[in-house]
């Protein structure tokens, strides 16, 4: 899966950057509204300071209701919404008062606009938002600000609710929390805020030991400028970095905050191997692993294929037990030329052997054998231009006629290569197949200079983007063909720098 585990590190260079964030959160305010783009591009303030000075209302809201539109009524609003009423529970800047009602737009689902369903009823909202709703009375609560779930808003809240006295001092914050994931949507995956745990921050003269509070958040102000270390106390079987850091480095400026999350996810591995019926390791093979029980979840997705020497590895897997399914689409192929079947060596799903694996647990040397696999043949030659010149880094493509695909034009996933620099290439083909073989790559105007050849073609063809190709060979896979020669029908060109 190779889920990338990183630690959220934020920080102000300097005020000149802090203005320059401000500006761009209100810009973002300003350009999305109720016609906003269907794709949402934007960043915006990394620390709730800077959300603060960019908003003109900083308010907790509650919603209350949501209205979808009526049966054949068309609109913008993403799941069948049109806008939702929420209310107003606690202000911390503007003008907005406690129990006003305010109507709020629905956004697209792809644009920056918050969106709301039935689920959302009853949920507390932080919203940083900006002066005056729509011409139409409507306001918008725009993604690209610090807007949150209270829920998930416990460290901006906390300073919010002390900001008079502590603002113009330094701040170091973040949150701690530990992920769990499901496989299975029979058990939901969460995000849990770690309470009580040692974080110790060294540089600059200090080493400070604190504790997160209730909500997972650790926070400290005045500390002088500088450069700073944050240590997390460890979790056994779980990690927050990808390449297993142990703490993290920031950089502190003056009347600054600096935010550093740590967010720890499960650390376990299965490695092993995959061999053909001979013995011999297989490459480029596709394994899964599969819940053994339970419905799999959506967001699960867990597969790797195999290295040059047959070698395999999945990581960061939720908690369970599995099973490993090799060819899980069931399409014999040259790169996988046997059906589907599961570890150890089995058609049969009831079959297969259980791995259960937890936090902190790694097993390796785990060896799959292949059941009788399919004949192979494998082409080679050189792919060339028309005088004599390699076709370097360009594909070599094998049409099989004898597929099954209801007399479609179909590749095979593998039967295509990549040329080296010397244009040549290796193609493996199920024995006994039929078809074409023949070197293809793209072309578009302005491209290649000096090339008359090729603008001959381009005026022929009368477009500006199309495939060159050379001449079929056809292909009875029955023994190695070794030395094949294809050539492109015009000479070497020069690409345009």
């Amino acid at each position: 899966m190779r889920r990338a585990v990183e630690v959220m590190k934020y920080e102000f260079n300097s005020s000149k950057i802090r203005k320059l964030i401000i500006l761009l959160s209100l810009m973002c305010a300003l350009l999305f509204s109720a016609e906003a783009a269907k794709a949402c591009s934007c960043m915006g303030p990394t620390d709730v300071l800077a959300g603060f000075d960019a908003a003109k209302n900083v308010a907790i809201f509650k919603v209350r209701s949501i209205e979808k539109y009526a049966e054949g009524e068309k609109g913008y609003g993403y799941g069948g919404v049109k806008q939702a009423k929420l209310t107003v529970e606690k202000v911390f800047k503007g003008k907005l008062k406690v129990g006003q009602e305010f109507t709020f737009m629905q956004g697209g689902g792809g644009d920056c606009i918050w969106t709301y369903h039935e689920k959302s009823v009853g949920v507390e909202l932080l919203y940083f938002l900006g002066d005056n709703p729509t011409k139409d009375k409507l306001w918008a609560a725009m993604i690209c600000t610090r807007s949150n779930s209270v829920k998930y808003a416990a460290a901006d809240l906390l300073y919010l609710e002390k900001m008079a006295k502590v603002r113009g001092k330094t701040r170091l914050s973040g949150t701690v929390s530990q992920k769990i994931e499901s496989s299975v949507d029979e058990t939901p995956s969460t995000e849990i805020p770690l309470a009580g745990r040692k974080i110790r921050i060294t540089g600059n003269g200090k080493n400070i030991e604190l504790k997160t509070d209730q909500n997972g958040v650790y926070e400290i102000y005045g500390l002088p400028p500088g450069n700073y270390k944050i240590t997390p106390e460890k979790i056994y079987g779980f990690k927050f970095s990808n390449d297993d850091k142990s703490s993290a480095e920031v950089k502190i400026h003056e009347e600054d905050h600096t935010e550093e999350n740590f967010e720890f996810e499960i650390n376990n591995s299965i490695r092993g191997k995959l061999f053909d019926s001979n013995g011999i390791a297989l490459k480029d093979v596709c394994l899964n692993l599969i819940p053994a029980r339970g419905t799999e979840s959506e967001d699960f997705s867990e597969g790797d294929c195999t290295d040059e020497n047959g070698v395999f590895l999945f990581d960061e897997i939720p908690a369970g037990t599995y099973l490993i399914v090799i060819n899980k689409e069931n399409e014999i192929t040259a790169r996988e030329p046997f059906g589907r079947f599961y570890y150890p060596a089995t058609e049969k799903r009831e079959d297969a052997a259980e791995i259960t694996i937890g936090a902190g647990d790694f097993i390796k040397d785990l060896i799959v054998n292949a059941p009788q696999t399919a004949a192979t043949i494998t082409v080679t030659g050189v792919l060339l231009f028309e005088d004599g010149k390699p076709a370097v880094e360009k594909t070599v493509i094998f049409i099989d006629d004898t597929n099954p695909k209801k007399g479609e034009k179909y590749i095979s996933p593998d039967a295509r290569a990549v040329t080296d620099e010397k244009g040549r290439f290796s193609i493996r083909i199920l024995k006994g197949r039929k078809g074409e073989l023949y070197g293809s790559f793209s072309v578009y105007g302005g491209k290649y200079k000096d090339c008359p050849k090729l603008d001959d073609l381009m005026r022929a063809k009368g477009e500006k983007f199309f495939d060159i190709e050379t001449p079929a060979v056809k292909i009875e896979a029955e023994n190695d063909m070794p030395e094949m020669t294809l050539k492109f029908p015009l000479p070497y060109c020069q690409e345009e720098s």
